[in-house]
């Protein structure tokens, strides 16, 4: 066993010549076309939603935020059949096509299944006019949610399949389309009508983009599913679910209950804020979506208990010290942003606030790359069920007091960080360190960067915020600089 009690810090991992062995699973070309290329397709999709936000107003905004949370929830109706593909082509890469083509036309036709479930479902709903999200207006938009639904659950399929293959290139393509596709209407309708146009406009775009995908990726298709497969699948997909349900439920209960206990305006003015933060973070996401295939294998592979606390440090400092950065450089230029969206900017404090609950998610990411290398995913979505009733409870406490929204914001940040220490300690467990549960917590928030992430936080509540802002940022840029640099040359010396 592995004690820190007298050091903590030593499982960091600093960049240096010594231990260029374990950042070599980061280092990938089409790791770092994919980025850059995501970083385009982060750029129409952050103006995409400005635009929408401006033309739409935050009441119409409200509605369009809502079926983009219906959606969410309804792409987990899958099963996890996309991340048991994943898991499994990526621990089978060296089986033959024949045996990947059918695992992968298995998912595909489980899904049209799926489909037909769906769609009977948004039938009855029109049919008997049930009385179920009127203020929404859901029912004029169910069918053509529907479809870019079945697009997107496709899309998932094909990209985990791209993924494994090295195919970032067809992920890339479908990123811009149904990124730029939307730019087509966006001046042309207005109200109701530009509404419907953009979901016209990404139905399109998915429908060319798993076009593509069918004709590009290294599979044959066939209409027949192999129950042997699907069980396997479903096996190992319904407990990924759970898990990446759980955890994406932290992110969008708040919304539910705004949704719910909030007007149709409070709805939008949250809605621009989460789309808002989610693009932003795009460029950081990508990495952890390309890589993970990469640090999965690394994790589960590495037998000594030394070389496996080195590797989960190490991947989890580079990808905190990214995230935090970029998150913090965003939240200054935010003001920039709500100069052309003024009827918004009351939103700015939750849109800080979100911001900070990615940035202290991201400090527990390689520890959760580590519990799923460790078959322990099931723990991790208990851990996260803990958190979201937690977020439940305080959300639902606020709403009753009729508190305004920044409070839901702040709800979901403790249940963020109750999840992401709970995240942490069952790391160090696997890990086999033994140490006072704060040590551990402290050699993952040290107390100079939980201070600026505290004058961030402060700063949405007193008038001159934007100046405790700022010497945030210098703060966290001197206490990090060290790692800063580090992280620079890491990432020339990819190219």
């Amino acid at each position: 066993m592995i004690s820190v009690d007298n050091n903590p810090s030593q499982f960091f991992i600093i960049f240096n010549n010594n231990n260029t062995k374990y950042i070599k699973l980061f280092r990938s070309n089409s790791i770092i076309f994919f980025t850059s290329s995501r970083y385009i397709s982060f750029g129409l999709q952050f103006i995409r939603g400005i635009l929408v936000a401006k033309f739409l107003g935050p009441s119409l905004l409200g509605i369009w935020g809502f079926l983009m949370l219906v959606q969410q929830y309804l792409l987990n109706t899958t099963c996890g059949i996309e991340y048991a593909l994943n898991v499994e082509l990526s621990i089978n890469k060296n089986k033959g096509n024949e045996s990947h083509s059918t695992l992968i036309s298995t998912a595909i036709n489980y899904l049209i299944f799926i489909f037909i479930i769906l769609f009977l479902l948004i039938l009855v709903y029109n049919f008997y006019s049930i009385q179920i999200f009127e203020k929404y207006q859901f029912g004029n938009f169910s069918f053509e949610l529907f479809l870019i639904i079945c697009f997107a659950e496709l899309q998932q399929v094909f990209s985990n399949v791209c993924r494994v293959y090295d195919r970032l290139d067809l992920v890339v393509m479908y990123e811009i389309l149904i990124n730029i596709l939307p730019f087509a209407v966006i001046f042309i309708f207005s109200g109701n009508h530009l509404i419907h146009a953009i979901l016209i406009s990404m139905i399109v775009a998915g429908f060319i983009g798993n076009y593509l995908f069918f004709k590009k990726t290294p599979f044959d298709y066939s209409l027949s599913i192999d129950f042997t497969n699907l069980k396997k699948l479903l096996a190992i997909g319904i407990p990924l679910l759970l898990y990446n349900f759980s955890f994406n439920l932290m992110l969008i209960t708040s919304r539910t209950i705004i949704s719910i206990f909030y007007s149709v305006k409070e709805m939008g003015l949250y809605s621009l804020a989460n789309s808002l933060s989610s693009a932003i973070l795009i460029g950081i996401s990508s990495i952890a979506w390309a890589v993970f295939p990469k640090v999965l294998s690394k994790l589960s592979n590495d037998e000594d208990v030394h070389e496996l606390s080195k590797n989960t440090t190490l991947i989890n400092e580079l990808y905190s010290i990214s995230v935090l950065l970029m998150i913090f450089i965003a939240i200054l230029f935010l003001p920039i942003v709500f100069i052309f969206l003024k009827e918004y900017i009351a939103i700015e404090p939750v849109l800080v606030i979100l911001l900070l609950s990615q940035g202290i998610l991201s400090n527990s990411f390689a520890f959760n790359s580590l519990a799923i290398a460790k078959k322990k995913q099931i723990t991790i979505a208990f851990y996260s069920f803990l958190s979201i009733i937690f977020i439940i409870t305080t959300s639902l406490i606020f709403a009753s007091l009729k508190l305004n929204i920044i409070w839901i914001a702040i709800s979901t940040l403790l249940g963020v960080i109750v999840f992401s220490i709970l995240q942490i300690l069952f790391g160090y467990k696997l890990l086999g360190v033994k140490s006072h549960y704060l040590n551990l917590i402290i050699s993952i928030y040290p107390f100079h960067d939980l201070f600026v992430l505290s004058l961030f936080l402060i700063s949405n509540f007193i008038s001159s915020g934007y100046i405790i802002k700022i010497i945030g940022f210098v703060l966290f840029l001197f206490f990090n600089r060290r790692k800063i640099i580090q992280g620079i040359n890491f990432s020339r010396s990819l190219v």
